[in-house]
């Protein structure tokens, strides 16, 4: 891949918006707890939540990870700075409580700045996430969130967080079992 570095152990990126060293994981000690028990805030609300990628990077998985209760559909995605959709599972159902679920996607990401967006029919949905001190924390960190976003819209439109709430999600180059 021309000039690019690309680490040997660099197979799946935890997305986050305060990850340094994307591609390698790291962590999140500025966002604050890690929730199992993070109810969505708002049914078909999507959230998005930047991400750099310093080495061109093509996932084959977007993963996330089911909490306590699973109800309606989800959507997940990745897009460009300006808020264009570069891909997404489209409306999934959410799988078994407590579950690890895995999607195919294919995209190739070049070195910038992304976001990672999700989005949930329902708001009793548990999800895996971050929980900040309060939205402006969450919106200090480039999280954005738009209502009415099930399915994931073709071009995001960015309104002011609301929510204290940042989803995980893990995107891998490995082909997942």
């Amino acid at each position: 891949m021309g000039d690019w570095q690309i680490p040997t152990d660099a197979h799946s990126i935890v997305v986050h918006p305060g990850s340094s060293r994307v591609g390698l994981g790291g962590g999140l000690p500025m966002c604050g707890a890690m929730s199992t028990t993070a109810t969505w805030p708002t049914a078909n609300l999507a959230i998005y939540v930047p991400f750099r990628i310093i080495y061109p990077y093509s996932p084959v998985n977007i993963i996330h990870h089911n909490g306590s209760t699973t109800a309606g559909n989800r959507d997940l995605g990745v897009y460009d700075i300006e808020g264009n959709r570069l891909v997404s599972t489209g409306s999934i159902t959410t799988t078994s409580s407590n579950s690890i679920q895995n999607s195919t996607i294919s995209v190739t990401l070049l070195p910038g700045l992304y976001y990672y967006a999700m989005s949930c029919a329902s708001a009793t949905n548990v999800t895996y996430g971050w929980t900040t001190a309060n939205a402006a924390q969450a919106a200090a960190y480039g999280c954005y969130q738009q209502a009415s976003a099930l399915p994931l819209p073709a071009t995001a439109t960015f309104a002011a967080m609301a929510s204290s709430f940042i989803p995980l999600v893990v995107l891998s180059e490995r082909s997942l079992v």
